[in-house]
């Protein structure tokens, strides 16, 4: 064999030639010159890795008598050149042993049966919270959490008996499907149902922990306010870490002072429920009155109504609103609980300053959000929102364009005042005209409003109608919040924010003091618009208000599926607003609604 050959073919074929393997096989008349097969064999052996496994000996060949290696080929190629004898050789780019690939572990047999119960999972289980498992349990190595060998593990005893738990949360353990069977020798089969029932109940259990059992926004266009969950991922990865499962499930709930006090009233009232007998009522209880001697019926005076009283389904409803609430409050914060008509100013858990206040009609309910005060405006000036222009200022104009004039309201387009006299109502659109009312004893603000930017363009502020903080059932506004005494209010904030104390701000209020006067507070701070029908005091006895917009109701449904059942007022979309569009409005122009309106604006919004 020449150097050529020997180099172009390396030493396996070499090898291969040396133990005449070769040649026995080119015995046969017909068997190609090793010359012709030496590219061929060199290739096959190059290639080896990516081959099939040749076949165990004594094995016949179905299909060919000959050794595959010795199979008829096409013309070599040219022969590369030949590189000098004492030169080094080249670094090969192909190694011809196969590099050593990860060890892969099979999974275990409750790993690989859980895998294809995964697969079909429950339709309760969310897309995220399915998608977590299949990482969890998809990934190499991956082990049971809640099961061992042949049954539950205490960890998975734990989490299941705190699931089972739910009702004293306000939940229901009716809801999570839990694994039943205590046998201590389950299958690998049984051992994944087992697991993959408690990690999916462990999600659910977490999901409406933070809200998640119903969407507040389905319930009212009002209640802005989101669930406050937690991603899937993380909570199996918490949990698979955690020492106390059960107590990191606990941990989930709300963790504001006034959850744990409505659920204590809960557990007690839902206990005190459980164990009374009914009552049946008297007979007289249902007779008009007493009969009096001589037979005729004595009148029977009117008896006040009951203050509202506290129920199950009641602190249900309002534990399911403190889960829609942010997790963090704010060290210092201002809560409006619309339903008690009133605001806290808390600071580090101690209430700073608290007020009475006027909220949104039912047909202009305040929106159920939080955001960050930002500024305080001193003698300020009303902007007449689109809403009550088209609604009550357009039906009065077309009857006498004067009428603004008198009540102090003025008109501007595009920067420059315009005599509302001069404007033709019948086919003007009102909402490109801004209709304002100057800074002044009369104004519909007031002397002071507090800005908490928001898309709701909903803001605290002062008001002329002192008269109505007196009412108990406050709902007059257009939506926006009214504060009684305003000023105390501008004092709290400006000696925390600025050190100012009360001649300052009573000097920014004076004659002669700018007007319309913005000062940002230098530390902004949540203000957060709440509804609660129930609250705790310090000592925990609870106080009940009127579900004046019917909200208890509407939580109820939702937590039963039923907000198909729900009527929803949608968002106003007033169009092209002249004064044909409201034209039944004007034609009515007898009836108490629109002799007044003035009245009803002049409250603001």
């Amino acid at each position: 064999m020449s150097v050529r050959n020997v180099l172009m073919v390396g030493h396996f074929t070499v090898a291969m030639v040396a133990s005449g393997f070769v040649m026995q096989a080119g015995a046969q008349s017909n068997a190609p010159s090793l010359r012709t097969d030496l590219p061929k064999l060199a290739r096959v052996e190059l290639d080896r890795a990516s081959q099939p496994s040749a076949p165990e000996p004594g094995t016949a060949n179905t299909a060919s008598a000959e050794p595959a290696i010795i199979a008829p080929t096409a013309p070599a190629a040219a022969e590369p050149a030949v590189a000098p004898l004492d030169s080094e050789p080249a670094a090969s780019t192909a190694s011809t042993t196969p590099a050593a690939g990860p060890v892969i572990v099979p999974p275990s047999p409750v790993i690989a049966a859980l895998r294809q119960r995964l697969a079909k999972a429950s339709a309760a289980a969310t897309k995220d919270e399915r998608l977590a498992l299949q990482q969890l349990y998809g990934r190499d190595g991956a082990t049971p959490l809640w099961v061992s060998d042949t049954a539950v593990n205490p960890r998975g005893l734990a989490l299941s008996t705190e699931i089972a738990r739910a009702d004293d949360w306000g939940l229901k353990a009716s809801e999570f499907e839990l694994p039943t069977s205590k046998a201590t020798d389950l299958s690998p089969d049984q051992l994944a149902e087992t697991e993959l029932k408690l990690s999916l109940a462990a999600l659910k259990y977490a999901r409406y922990a933070r809200g998640g059992r119903v969407d507040p926004t389905q319930l009212s266009t009002y209640l802005d306010r989101k669930a406050q969950t937690i991603a899937p991922k993380r909570i199996m990865d918490d949990l698979g870490t955690a020492t106390a499962p059960d107590a990191y499930l606990r941990g989930l709930h709300p963790q504001h002072p006034q959850f744990e006090k409505l659920r204590q009233a809960y557990l007690a009232l839902r206990d005190a429920s459980a164990l009374a007998a009914p009552v049946i009522p008297a007979t007289a209880a249902s007779e008009p009155g007493p009969v009096a001697p001589g037979g005729k019926t004595a009148k029977v005076a009117k008896v006040p109504p009951a203050p509202e009283k506290g129920s199950v389904r009641k602190l249900i409803a309002n534990m399911e609103m403190w889960r829609w609430m942010p997790t963090d409050l704010g060290a210092t914060h201002l809560i409006v609980n619309v339903p008690e008509f009133q605001f806290r100013l808390v600071r580090n858990g101690q209430v700073l300053h608290t007020e009475r206040v006027i909220t949104g009609k039912t047909e202009n309910q305040t929106p159920i959000f939080s955001d960050m005060m930002e500024t305080v405006v001193f003698k300020p000036t009303w902007n007449v929102p689109d809403s009550i222009k088209v609604k009550e200022l357009l039906p009065a104009l077309t009857r006498n364009p004067g009428a603004l004039a008198k009540q102090g309201l003025r008109v501007a387009y595009n920067g420059k005042e315009v005599d509302p006299t001069s404007i033709n109502w019948s086919s003007t659109d009102i909402r490109a005209l801004h209709v304002f009312q100057p800074p002044g004893d009369g104004n519909a603000l007031g002397i002071v409003k507090f800005l908490f930017p928001n898309k709701h363009a909903v803001y605290l502020h002062d008001t002329p109608t002192k008269a109505l903080f007196n009412a108990s059932n406050r709902t007059f506004s257009h939506g926006c919040i009214r504060v009684r005494n305003p000023v105390r209010l501008a004092e709290v904030l400006m000696d925390a924010d600025k050190g100012w104390n009360a001649a300052q701000v009573k000097a920014q209020l004076a004659v002669g003091a700018p007007e319309n006067s913005h000062t940002t507070l230098t530390r902004k701070f949540p203000v957060h618009i709440a509804y609660f029908t129930a609250w705790a005091d310090d000592a925990g006895q609870v106080e009940y208000f009127r579900d004046v917009y019917a909200y208890e109701t509407n939580i109820h449904l939702g937590l039963e599926g039923k907000t198909h059942l729900i009527v929803k007022k949608k968002e106003e979309n007033l169009g092209a607003i002249r004064a044909e569009v409201v034209g039944s409005l004007t034609e009515t122009k007898r009836t108490p609604v629109n002799r007044d309106w003035m009245r009803t604006i002049f409250g603001g919004n």
